[in-house]
């Protein structure tokens, strides 16, 4: 027992507090025990250090003057915090609205840039699908008018008999019923013309399928009568038309038959892709005649034209047609890009 009167062996023993006595206000011999003093709330978070900086739970009855003062300037804190805050969200709110502002803009600009850049690239797709036409036309042409040779420009006269000459007249010569049958040199008679340079080797045996003779008075064709007919590949009278007229030259395929006459006779069936021969079971005779001279063959540069004199003769019993024209004919031909001459106009002149 220690000077007090406090067994210490107890204290040990039992673990019982020490009582620890303070003096009064009245006398410093008075001592009160602040052991059992209870305080006002048993809350754990009410008797929290004050280290921790929350008072917001403890009593303001059981705080000493400091603590208030940390109190307080805590609450200040917390203020000037949840104000910071506050600024803070209302300067975030604020950005948002402006970039929303700035992208709602930048939006209307580029749809309006959008729809001209989409006008721009509808504009500029014409203009390459233009300028291409143009070329292409240009190209074809040149194409046309060009000649991988350069001759002389003076008129050079060549031979009559030469093998170019002669081969060259060949093509375009036409007999007397010729004339009569097809005056014109229209696509007809080009298409006869083509088929004049195709060889016999050309053409083969065949049959009258499809063969539609109403087309093709006075021709027919029948398998029934002992006739066999001959036929050709079309495109080997599309090769024929390219030698003669150039490989630019659009060809009509047709039947192969002058007017009425019994000259030709090959009617084209697409859905075989042939022309078939079919047979004529009638003349037409002429008595009138005519005179074809050669006169003269002229080259210049990348033409070559033949000079033909013709002179058709009356009948003493029959007009003679006014489509038979006396006078000269001039034929030209051109040397195109694949070094062939090929066939480009017949001209007339009056000269009796």
């Amino acid at each position: 027992m220690d000077n007090n009167g406090v067994n210490n062996d107890n204290i040990l023993n039992n673990n019982i507090e020490t009582p620890v006595l303070i003096p009064t206000d009245d006398a410093s011999s008075n001592l009160v025990d602040v052991t059992n003093i209870v305080p006002s709330s048993t809350n754990p978070s009410d008797t929290q250090s004050s280290s921790d900086g929350n008072f917001m739970n403890t009593p303001s009855s059981s705080l000493s003057k400091k603590d208030k003062k940390l109190l307080k300037q805590e609450e200040k804190r917390k203020r000037r915090e949840e104000k910071l805050r506050l600024k803070e969200e209302k300067m975030r709110l604020k950005e948002e609205r402006r970039i929303a502002k700035i992208n709602a803009k930048a939006l209307k600009r580029g749809g309006f840039f959008s729809t001209l850049l989409v006008l721009a690239v509808i504009v500029m797709a014409g203009y390459i699908y233009y300028s291409t036409r143009v070329y292409q036309s240009t190209i074809k042409q040149l194409k046309f008018a060009c000649t991988p040779v350069t001759a002389n420009e003076k008129d050079t006269t060549l031979d009559l008999n030469s093998t170019l000459v002669q081969s060259l007249y060949r093509k375009v010569y036409t007999t007397m019923r010729e004339d009569i049958a097809q005056p014109e040199w229209n696509n007809t008679m080009k298409l006869y013309l083509a088929y004049r340079q195709i060889a016999d080797h050309d053409k083969y045996e065949s049959n009258c399928n499809l063969f539609n003779a109403s087309k093709m008075e006075p021709y027919v064709c029948d398998d029934s009568k002992n006739f066999t007919p001959h036929a050709f590949h079309q495109n080997t009278l599309i090769l024929a038309w390219k030698n003669l007229f150039g490989e630019e030259t659009e060809i009509h395929l047709d039947n192969i038959k002058l007017q009425n006459s019994c000259i030709g006779g090959y009617q084209y069936i697409p859905e075989r892709e042939e022309f078939v021969e079919g047979y004529c079971n009638h003349q037409n005779a002429t008595s009138f005649k005519v005179t074809k001279k050669l006169r003269e063959a002229i080259s210049n540069r990348n033409t070559i034209t033949l000079v033909e004199d013709v002179k058709y003769h009356e009948n003493e019993k029959m007009e003679l047609p006014s489509y038979l024209k006396s006078g000269t004919y001039y034929y030209t031909f051109r040397l195109d890009m694949n070094y062939n001459f090929v066939f480009v106009s017949k001209t007339f002149e009056d000269r009796y």
